[in-house]
């Protein structure tokens, strides 16, 4: 689990509960590295969740439809 992690998220336990990701980071490095190892468990909901990608709209679909089944042309016939 060494996603991105949300710089703002909030340990709820251990010994440095309720401070956030960000402020851990910059007075003991260490110790994430010892949640890492020890403890994954306290980052459930830490990590920043990626949006899925919008699907195409309907012309930029069929454009590519059409497109992908043109063959490339060889350099006699493109000069």
């Amino acid at each position: 689990m060494r996603g991105k992690l949300n710089p703002n998220f909030k340990f709820r336990s251990g010994k440095y509960a309720g401070w956030t990701i960000q402020e851990v980071f910059e007075n003991n490095p260490g110790y994430l590295n010892w949640i890492y190892e020890n403890k994954p468990q306290m980052l459930n909901g830490a990590e920043i969740k990626t949006a899925p990608k919008p699907k195409p709209e309907e012309s930029e679909d069929v454009y590519y439809t059409y497109n992908k089944n043109i063959r490339p042309a060889t350099p006699e016939e493109a000069f």
